[in-house]
């Protein structure tokens, strides 16, 4: 379970990570925070609609239905963000070999204020698909999954698909230092966002799991950069 606090900074017709942000692809150790905010401007709503290079300006509405005019108004906002909740299940694990496949479902509570952008306002589900090899103190991993997003006022949001490939560093028995290369499809069909994120979890107790990740953008879609720290709580 993650509650995030989030501080963006960007055009106001740029939404929270929601589902898709902190506790997003990174098979190892929940790592880095693949994805970022989503802009937010309804397909038929863009000049350009029809042009996959259009630079997505709304001409009507932005984020939960506000104009134009304040959507693309460069802001900060700060604050709680969506609740996201998750469980695991191992369906294999085969120690010879090092191999280890999860599956993990995940639900988005809309704990974020969706008025200032934080947030969509809907609910959110996930299932995700985690490959790992472990080879010595090293593991390589590909994550795959699918989201379906609920709709924000004014906006309809396409389900999407997205993954992940990386590589983790076991520091020691608690510690993991890794990098993983994260791409999904936009919720409005315009570029596909990519990123690519260095992270460090550390195991406190049984339960608790202490993250620090940093991310880079690599396309319009993607936010410039992005860190965070995070507290997980794992049954």
């Amino acid at each position: 379970m993650t509650v995030p606090y989030l501080n963006i900074t960007g055009p106001g017709n740029i939404l929270g990570p929601g589902i898709g942000g902190i506790d997003g692809a990174g098979g190892i150790g929940g790592g880095g925070g693949g994805g970022g905010g989503v802009f937010a401007c309804g397909e038929d709503r863009r000049r350009g609609a029809d042009k996959p290079e259009d630079d997505g300006t709304c001409t009507d509405t932005g984020a939960g239905g506000t104009p134009a005019t304040n959507a693309v108004t460069r802001r900060t906002e700060s604050g709680l963000g969506d609740l996201v909740a998750g469980f695991t299940y191992n369906l294999l694990d085969h120690k010879p070999s090092g191999l280890v496949f999860d599956i993990t479902g995940r639900i988005k509570i809309p704990t974020a204020s969706a008025a200032r952008g934080l947030g969509s306002g809907k609910l959110d589900y996930a299932v995700q698909g985690d490959l790992i090899k472990s080879i010595s103190q090293f593991s390589v991993f590909t994550s795959f999954g699918y989201r379906i997003l609920g709709d924000p006022s004014g906006v309809i949001f396409h389900n999407v698909f997205y993954g992940a490939a990386g590589l983790g560093y076991k520091l020691s028995s608690t510690s993991l230092l890794g990098t993983s290369f994260n791409i999904g499809q936009s919720p409005l069909r315009l570029q596909d966002s990519r990123d690519l994120s260095v992270y460090f979890t550390h195991r406190v107790g049984e339960n608790f799991r202490f993250n620090v990740y940093g991310l880079k953008g690599f396309s319009e879609r993607s936010p410039d950069w992005g860190s965070g720290v995070t507290l997980r709580y794992v049954f």
